[in-house]
């Protein structure tokens, strides 16, 4: 085996080849090595090319010789290599265009050309930057080219150039041509510079903030301390429709305390929009002073961000003391299965909630052998969403868990093996969550016992339920009904028993 690159006379690299596994008998051989003349033609430079970082292997890929520089060839130019399916022309054009007559650029749109040798499907893609070089946006277009010279266009949004705040020329850059099995067959870094434009000749957003704000705290519950942070921020609309906004609170020191978004409906005009920090968040953080509204992002219903604010706002000062804590439900502390409460399994309800971050909820009820039980949450609060897990009598090991109730609920239906204590823990999918808007009820409710034998449920033991018991064993089916010999299976043994009881032959 021998494996050789190609490089041009200035020594930059153009391909990788190796021949073939093959026999080769004694004396002096010859093995060709086929470079790509696309490639070639790709590299773009005329001139000899060189031979370079020749191996050759035997069939165990040990090395056997290896030459750094090997051969020089002769002069070609790239030209008289093959010619890409398709490559740029060296030819654009770029206007603006505006689609609802309103005297604004909805797009500045540039042409570029591409000579194609072969029909078929092509994507063109690239990337405007301003004078400065600051990138403004990326597009590309998948289309079906003809042979000749075509013209694909790429639309870039007037909004994001308007957006942007410079005037004077753009540029293309970083001009990509693929073919249909995305194989890059030709590229350009700095491709192409439109005219001068105002950038103020591109469509206004639909929306973008005023810089007008304002903050105050509010209490739902009339516990003299605040629930929420609210922060205010200022919207101007022209076209009506749905926004969303979303920012966090950051304290004076540069800490993260909360995020918070706001997806409505808004018309046209100045536009107000809330954003409610959670007051046990800010009394959990413990710091006084000033908060920060950073990472102010405003999008459409498409999620296209209309406009961005870093750093939009600082509000008034505040003492975290005057915002309320999250109250612990009636049943903490129960953070671990040692400090866990008793629950009935009569299906009565308890009422938890998450009043810390990483809170846990554990609980625990006594279960007998052959019983069948159903633990579940329900009944959220808006920002509740419990996971919930089984834990043996050890209170360690865990027997199963869930996520996949109802909507945000969780259930376990388990068949106990060994009567004993088990253990329940609860806790919010989302550790960061607390509060009191994180409450939930879990429950553990066991099955009612049927009529040993009464496989078919209609009070007596016959003949009927030993068949079904029959069937049960035959499929591996479970039903507790007929587990007469308590073994935590059904057999033949038990439908014979059955038959027996039915026959009053033995007692179950």
């Amino acid at each position: 085996m021998i494996y050789g690159e190609l490089c041009d006379e200035y020594g930059s690299w153009i391909d990788y080849e190796g021949s073939d596994y093959v026999y080769l008998g004694a004396g002096s051989q010859s093995i060709p090595l086929e470079f790509s003349g696309i490639k070639i033609r790709q590299n773009g430079v005329n001139g000899t090319y060189n031979l370079r970082y020749l191996n050759l292997y035997d069939d165990n890929w040990n090395q056997l010789d290896s030459i750094y520089d090997a051969y020089t060839t002769t002069h070609y130019n790239y030209t008289e290599f093959q010619r890409l399916p398709a490559e740029f022309s060296d030819s654009y054009s770029d206007y603006g265009v505006d689609t609802d007559g309103d005297w604004l650029y909805d797009y500045l749109t540039i042409e570029i050309g591409v000579d194609v040798t072969t029909a078929g499907y092509y994507q063109v893609e690239g990337r405007l930057d301003d004078s400065y070089g600051d990138y403004i946006e990326y597009r590309s277009n998948y289309a079906y080219l003809n042979t000749g010279n075509q013209t694909v266009q790429l639309d870039f949004s007037g909004i994001a150039i308007r957006q942007n705040e410079v005037n004077g020329t753009y540029d293309l850059r970083y001009l990509h041509l693929y073919d249909d099995d995305w194989n890059r067959i030709d590229y350009i870094y700095d491709a192409y510079t439109t005219s001068h434009y105002n950038y103020t000749d591109f469509q206004r957003p639909p929306a973008k903030f005023s810089d007008i704000y304002s903050d105050y705290g509010t209490d739902t519950d009339g516990d003299w301390l605040y629930d929420y942070l609210i922060i205010d921020v200022g919207v101007n609309v022209t076209m009506a429709g749905k926004y969303r906004i979303e920012g966090s609170l950051y304290d004076e020191y540069g800490y993260w305390i909360e995020y918070d978004n706001s997806y409505t409906y808004l018309n046209a005009g100045n536009q107000t929009v809330t954003l409610a920090f959670r007051g046990t968040a800010i009394r959990q953080h413990n710091v006084d002073g000033n908060f920060y509204l950073r990472y102010l992002n405003l999008y459409d219903g498409d999620w296209n961000r209309l406009d961005y604010i870093y750093d939009a706002y600082t509000t008034s000062y505040y003492n975290y003391t005057e915002f309320g804590d999250s109250i612990p439900d009636a049943y903490e502390p129960d953070d671990n299965y040692l400090l866990s409460s008793y629950i009935s399994v009569d299906g009565v309800k308890q009422t938890h909630n998450f009043h810390v971050p990483y809170d846990q909820d554990w609980l625990k009820f006594s279960a007998t052998e052959c019983g069948a039980y159903t633990i579940e949450t329900s009944d959220f609060g808006g920002e509740s969403d419990a996971c919930l897990y089984l834990y043996s009598t050890d209170g360690v090991t865990e027997i199963c868990h869930d996520d996949g109730g109802s909507g945000l609920a969780s259930k376990i239906i388990w068949n106990c093996s060994t009567s004993g204590t088990y253990y329940v823990m609860v806790k919010h999918f989302n550790p960061l969550i607390f509060g009191p808007e994180t409450g939930y009820n879990v429950s553990v409710t066991a099955e009612e016992k049927p009529l040993r034998g009464d496989v078919n449920q209609d009070g007596v033991i016959t003949s009927a339920d030993a068949t079904i018991a029959l069937q049960i064993a035959a499929t591996g089916g479970w039903d507790s009904a007929a587990d007469v010999d308590g073994d935590n299976h059904i057999t033949s043994l038990d439908a014979l028993m059955i038959l027996q009881a039915a026959a009053d032959a033995i007692a179950l």
